[in-house]
């Protein structure tokens, strides 16, 4: 097991460092959520209170969050009383969304367009990013739904599971926190997890063998099915290496605020010029930021692809085998 994923990781790390055309594919995949499989623990990191679908969507992923913002802002303009005097500010209303939906389908795209350059660079093919982004922008549809359902399945276990579970169960006792944590985090994690994985190999079968979009959850059910240990094993090492990155991003954030603020605390120099440093060092922390989360992107999905690849052509230690390497003496009958 060490041996596969020492592997896969090095060589995710290779791909993601050489070849640079990756990079603004996966910045605008990241734009869907870079947390992956355990995004629900983002999600539901917040004040319980308060937790509504409408909010929940809103803090959600960008995509979606930008489509429910659109969409409340629709409900507010008053229609009944729009006269021809309104005429502009709805025409670029219109166009505002026009210009969503049109990001919205390069972020697909590229999410599909990623997962195609990442299968040909590691089954030691060329591509580059304009073919790769083509190839999503021709799956766009099947991409699109694929998302569309584990987001709608998604809204439905919070719907039906956890908000109301928020409302019934008295959580100013210790009883009813622990009952809460116990249905949430293993019950309806599990079950989000489930619905990542599924998805996500759906993906992968629409991009890397072209399947059709029900031909890809099913062939993703069985992959899933089959190899759920390794599936779950992939999830939890990239979300350890995702609190490691956020710990060391942390550090480097502070150290660059405290170079600044120190600069600026021992330099005597104007009101303007110290406005000048506050904003380089705002656009510094951004470029840090950006440049994480599109690396960590690249790196995560390269991950997954390799995943893929190598269970389907069932280049890894099997679950009974490896479960019953913790047993040695029918290991060793079975073996």
């Amino acid at each position: 097991m060490q041996t596969f994923y020492r592997h896969i990781i090095k060589e995710a790390w290779d791909l993601t460092r050489k070849h640079a055309f990756l990079w603004p594919l996966a910045f605008l995949t990241s734009l869907i959520g870079v947390a992956g499989t355990f995004q629900i623990l983002f999600d539901l990191n917040r004040d319980d209170s308060s937790m509504t679908i409408q909010s929940l969507y809103t803090r959600s992923d960008f995509m979606t969050s930008t489509f429910v913002g659109w969409n409340q802002s629709f409900d507010t303009i008053p229609w009944a009383d729009v006269s021809l005097l309104d005429l502009p500010f709805i025409l670029f209303f219109f166009v505002l969304l026009l210009v969503i939906v049109a990001v919205a389908i390069i972020i697909t795209s590229s999410e599909g367009g990623l997962i195609f350059a990442l299968g040909k660079l590691q089954a030691n093919k060329t591509t580059s990013y304009l073919p790769s982004l083509r190839n999503g922008l021709d799956k766009f549809w099947a991409l699109f739904s694929i998302n569309l359902i584990y987001r709608l399945l998604y809204l439905i276990a919070i719907a039906v599971v956890i908000i109301p579970l928020i409302s019934v169960i008295p959580r100013s006792t210790p009883t009813g926190t622990l009952m809460l944590a116990i249905i949430v985090y293993f019950i309806v994690i599990p079950l989000i997890m489930l619905l990542d994985l599924v998805a996500r190999y759906s993906l992968m079968y629409i991009m890397l063998q072209g399947n059709t979009i029900r031909d890809a959850l099913y062939n993703a059910w069985l992959l899933f099915r089959t190899n759920w240990i390794i599936s779950v094993e992939t999830a939890i090492l990239l979300l350890a290496a995702l609190f490691v990155s956020v710990i060391l991003l942390s550090a480097v954030a502070y150290g660059v605020v405290f170079l600044f603020a120190m600069f600026g605390a021992f330099v005597a120099i104007s009101p303007a010029a110290l406005q000048i440093f506050a904003v380089t060092s705002i656009v510094i922390l951004i470029l840090i930021a950006a440049v994480f989360v599109t690396f960590f992107s690249a790196m995560q999905m390269s991950i997954w692809v390799g995943v893929f690849r190598r269970i389907n052509a069932s280049e890894h230690p099997s679950k009974i085998h490896r479960l019953l390497r913790h047993v040695s003496w029918l290991h060793k009958r079975i073996a």
